[in-house]
């Protein structure tokens, strides 16, 4: 397993903040050691790639690599674009073995969670509330979605230290 390397995969958001998730994610399981080296790798909008997270892994000295999908079912970014992705990788290194597990989707595990969300259920007067993690996670990119709508950093005048790091 010491030459194992993991990688969390998900498409991307032009959503700032939108990746701390799946580095959060990445953070806990590098906690457990389970695997030596865990990499987060987007298909769009995010750094880094997959392929630059595939490089990363290389570099360290990873010849098996996992990939797990952070989606909900195969569709196809997970069918089509990342294997697709993943064969250029393959020719240029065909030394390396790597592996796409289930998306996380299909982990039986996920009812319990959603379960333990439901305690965090806001009524409708409080939904801007859901809309707010976003706001703080602003890193001032016009590529955004909420990017200068009320409430939005940049369109309050918040200088980029004054924001909050995610």
């Amino acid at each position: 397993m010491s030459h194992t390397g993991l990688i969390l995969f998900s498409h991307g958001s032009l959503l700032c903040g939108a990746d701390s998730t799946l580095y959060l994610h990445a953070d806990r399981i590098r906690a457990k050691q389970l695997f030596p080296h865990v990499e987060v790798g987007f298909l769009n909008y995010n750094r880094p790639t997959i392929l630059e997270s595939v490089e990363n892994l290389l570099l360290a000295g990873c010849t098996n690599i996992i990939i797990v999908p952070y989606f909900l079912i195969s569709g196809r970014f997970v069918t089509r674009d990342l294997p697709e992705a993943l064969r250029k990788v393959e020719e240029r290194h065909p030394h390396i073995t790597i592996a796409i597990a289930d998306p996380i989707g299909y982990d039986e595990r996920l009812a319990d969670a959603v379960s333990d969300l439901t305690s965090s259920a806001v009524d409708s007067d409080d939904w801007d509330q859901l809309m707010e993690k976003a706001r703080m996670a602003c890193m001032g990119d016009p590529l955004c979605p909420l990017y200068g709508v009320n409430g939005c950093p940049v369109k309050e005048g918040v200088k980029d230290e004054e924001r909050p790091s995610v």
